[in-house]
């Protein structure tokens, strides 16, 4: 597909409980200079508070998802169905868009081997860096993210940021959408990296910058609190990181040693020590989280290899 000179941009906003940061996020991006975009917002909120700002805007196209609790995932994938551009962006709904956004958003995609691009993310608890070691998951350096560089040029990722993410229709079309198996990390690593190997480019778009806001999140909702030190994230983030490990690098037999038992050992160590009974959670949601990710890990290997010979494949592997 050739990109059009104006092509149609979907902005897909997940969003639950947080009206007016949501208004926010939509009143930045009405304020872009390009044309044309369609707003779509995936509602997962309890009440009905979020429906009366939406109302506020009438072009704004809405989604309403009744079930409770849906990962971002998920109601990303809801949006994707019902939008119509050439490309999507997605933007968490306290991400507000700076100026010159959508534009520079567009210029990523005139190149036709790009099938995914991003750009800066400017947060208050994120001091700037000077570094192009930006968007890198690997098995030797881990996660670097760091979307909150100075670089002022376009270079290539690993993976996008999920507050301000965009892919080509013609990608996501090729590796599906979101994996809705994700918690709240790792989603956006695990899309980028099925679009690269689907043979596009990743990269970090200049101009293309956004202001997280890092609004607080309803209590219903699992938070993401500095160090992840909360039983509930910790379980999802070690569930989530492990899936994607085993996923993506394989069956690593040091990983998994590290993650069920040399971590939460460590854990239960500072536990007995400062006598703190968050530490002992936090060993329990380290050790459980590996396991539910081996679990899921399992589940996809074999819907995708239709072999439940999963002591073969280790064996192999």
């Amino acid at each position: 597909m050739n990109l059009a000179n104006n092509p149609l941009i979907s902005i897909i906003i997940p969003t639950r409980d947080r009206p007016e940061v949501l208004r926010q996020c939509i009143e930045h991006i009405l304020s872009q200079g390009y044309r044309p975009y369609e707003i779509i917002v995936v509602d997962n909120s309890t009440d009905e508070v979020t429906h009366k700002v939406l109302a506020e805007f009438p072009d704004v196209i809405q989604i309403r998802e009744t079930r409770t609790n849906s990962n971002p995932a998920h109601l990303r994938n809801l949006g994707l169905g019902q939008s119509k551009g050439e490309i999507l962006a997605f933007i968490d709904d306290d991400t507000l868009v700076q100026p010159g956004w959508l534009t520079n958003l567009v210029r990523a995609y005139e190149d036709p081997t790009v099938g995914g691009a991003s750009g800066r993310v400017l947060q208050d608890d994120a001091p700037p860096v000077d570094s192009r070691d930006v968007g890198i998951f690997n098995p030797r350096r881990g996660q670097i993210y760091n979307f909150n560089c100075t670089l002022t040029e376009t270079f290539e990722l690993d993976f996008l940021a999920g507050c301000n993410a965009s892919f080509r229709r013609t990608a996501l079309e090729r590796v599906g959408g979101y994996d809705p198996a994700y918690g709240i990390i790792c989603e956006e690593q695990d899309l980028s990296f099925r679009v690269r190997q689907a043979g596009y480019r990743l990269i970090f778009q200049e101009g293309m910058d956004v202001y997280h806001a890092i609004a607080p999140r309803p209590c219903q909702v699992v938070q993401r609190t500095k160090g992840s030190q909360d039983f509930n994230t910790r379980l999802a983030n070690c569930r989530s990181l492990t899936y994607f490990w085993l996923k993506y690098f394989g069956v690593d037999w040091h990983y998994l040693w590290n993650s069920l038992l040399y971590w939460p050992l460590g854990d239960l160590k500072r536990c007995m020590l400062a006598r703190s009974k968050n530490l002992f959670l936090h060993a329990m949601a380290t050790h459980f989280g590996g396991w539910l990710g081996i679990v899921l890990w399992i589940r996809w290997y074999a819907c995708r290899r239709r072999n439940w010979s999963l002591l073969a494949a280790l064996v192999r592997k």
